[in-house]
């Protein structure tokens, strides 16, 4: 019995409840955090950030960002290239990141990052459900 409850409790803390792995996800590095707060819109400030590693792009993440303003709280996520705690180049992947933020849109540059890829995808759920 012992042995079941910590089978279940592991699943859930791997995210299997909600068909979603979220092993590969890592606490967004301070540096990453503070670039995407330089390029927000004025009223809004990052609350917490996750990243996780591009699968097609060496040496860069895709970083998500719950933010929060006045009259608005919403999940944003940029690609980022460089270290955590190095980060270069920045570019918006989903619309929020684009409308409320001064960073270009990835999908309209070589990086070709969307919102539609799984890296975006399961940040979004991920923060998305941690918010909830």
């Amino acid at each position: 019995m012992k042995r079941l409850m910590l089978s279940i409790l592991i699943l859930l803390a791997l995210g299997c409840s909600t068909g979603h792995d979220f092993s590969k996800i890592e606490p967004a590095g301070q540096k990453q955090i503070e670039l995407i707060g330089k390029g927000l819109d004025p009223e809004l400030t990052v609350v917490k950030g996750c990243a996780i590693k591009s699968s097609s792009h060496k040496d860069s993440y895709y970083v998500s960002a719950l933010v929060n303003g006045p009259q608005k709280a919403d999940v944003g996520v940029w690609w980022i290239s460089g270290a955590r705690e190095k980060p270069g180049l920045i570019l918006a992947v989903d619309g929020f990141a684009f409308a409320y933020s001064s960073y270009p849109r990835a999908r309209k540059t070589w990086v070709g990052a969307r919102a539609t890829d799984d890296e975006a995808k399961l940040l979004k759920a991920y923060l998305s459900q941690k918010n909830e």
